[in-house]
Parts: C-alpha cells; sequence; structure tokens
C-alpha cells in the first residue's frame, strides 16, 4: 500500500560557537527517525554536522499523511505510531473567537481536508455549543463544494462571557453529499476547543487541527 506523505519544516533557533570563519554546518534528517516518533513529530535541538562543538539548530519537522488510508494502516499494525490521545489529521480549520456583549464564532476556512472519494467534497461546518445540545446552541455554514473551502461565516451566541467560558466549541466538517448507506463516513474531521481556555478579551484566530471521528 502506497502512502503519500507531506514534510513540514520550521527552524526556531540556532546558535553558534563564535568563530565567524568556520561552516555553519549542515544536517541530514532521516525520514526513518520521523516515522518512529509519536505523531510524526519532532521538535528538538540537534547537532550541526562539519561546525564547532555547540552548533545547534532548533527544529520542529513533521510528517503528514495525505492518503485517506492511514486508519487502516493503523489497524494492521504498519502504520506510523500515533499517541493515545492524538488521531490522524484529517485536515485544518480556521475560527475566530470573540466576545462582545455575545460569544461570536467566526467559521474562515478549512484546508487540506482528507477524503477517501475520488470527487471533491460538498462541505459544511456543524457547530454546537456542549454540553447542550438544542436547537439554541447549534450552528452551521452553507455548502462548498472543496477540498479547501472558504466560508466566512459568523455565528452569534446569546450569553455571558462567565457561561461561554464554562462551555465546550464542537467543531466538525462534514460532507454533505454522503449517501444514506454510507452517513458513518459523512464526519471529514473535528476538533473539540475548551472555551474556559479563550481569551475573550483579546479574542482569538488560530488554525485547528482537524482529527477522525471517535466511534
Amino acid at each position: 500500500m502506497m502512502i503519500s506523505y507531506s514534510l513540514f519544516i520550521y527552524c526556531h533557533f540556532m546558535q553558534f560557537s563564535s568563530a565567524f570563519d568556520q561552516p555553519s554546518g549542515s544536517l541530514i534528517l532521516p525520514i526513518r527517525e520521523l516515522l518512529s516518533k509519536a505523531d510524526l513529530l519532532m521538535d528538538q535541538w540537534l547537532d550541526l554536522d562539519g561546525a564547532l562543538p555547540q552548533s545547534q539548530v532548533l527544529l520542529r519537522a513533521q510528517l503528514k499523511i495525505l492518503d485517506s488510508q492511514m486508519a487502516a494502516l493503523v489497524a494492521m499494525g504498519s502504520g506510523p505510531v500515533l499517541s493515545n490521545k492524538q488521531m490522524a489529521t484529517t485536515g485544518q480549520i480556521k475560527i475566530s473567537l470573540s466576545f462582545q456583549k455575545q460569544l461570536t464564532v467566526t467559521v474562515h476556512a478549512c484546508r487540506g481536508l482528507v477524503t477517501s472519494s475520488k470527487d471533491s467534497l460538498d462541505t459544511y461546518v456543524s457547530l454546537i455549543l456542549l454540553p447542550d445540545k438544542s436547537k439554541a446552541t447549534k450552528r452551521k455554514t452553507s455548502v462548498k463544494k472543496s477540498l479547501n473551502p472558504e466560508f466566512n461565516e459568523r455565528f452569534e451566541f446569546e450569553m455571558s462571557a462567565e457561561e461561554a467560558q464554562r462551555r465546550e466549541l464542537s467543531v466538525c466538517v462534514k460532507n454533505a453529499s454522503s449517501s444514506f448507506m454510507n452517513r458513518d463516513k459523512d464526519v471529514v474531521g473535528q476538533v473539540q476547543i475548551d472555551l474556559g481556555h479563550v481569551d475573550f478579551l483579546s479574542g482569538v484566530t488560530e488554525w485547528f487541527d482537524l482529527k477522525e471521528e471517535q466511534n
């Protein structure tokens, strides 16, 4: 089974010895080392080859699986290692959260959505303010036919800031075109945001990782 990966590398900080006439150094990062890491993520100081002692780079490298066969691989025991608290990432969603007399949630966009379908997704986003699941705490966006949909839709919930911070926002990206026989596949990915950790005074806009639905 062939798996496609995308490699993301970020250099946070570099420190070198004081000899400016020496080469900065180089680094070879074996992919097999990344595959052995929990969540396919490495974030650590690494020594530079060909440089003076104590020359290092703080590197964050992550592999993301682009193929939707991740779950099957893990089930067979041949997939990469995932931590108990993390599941395969199925894309990302950009959300803004703020509070001015009422809770405001803006769904901006999704990117890199993963699907097993050969066709594009009819994507929409469902919001629920837990623990309630009443009509007053539910919202949903319009439907966009894209794996990288842009919504820019704003939703307001009437409640106090104290009540909002006791809530958890359940965000679920769904496929509106899934058939009745495949309703278990209509969830593309989801994330739950603890509003008690959100700074409503300044607000927040962030890309959140979407995870597979937990049965």
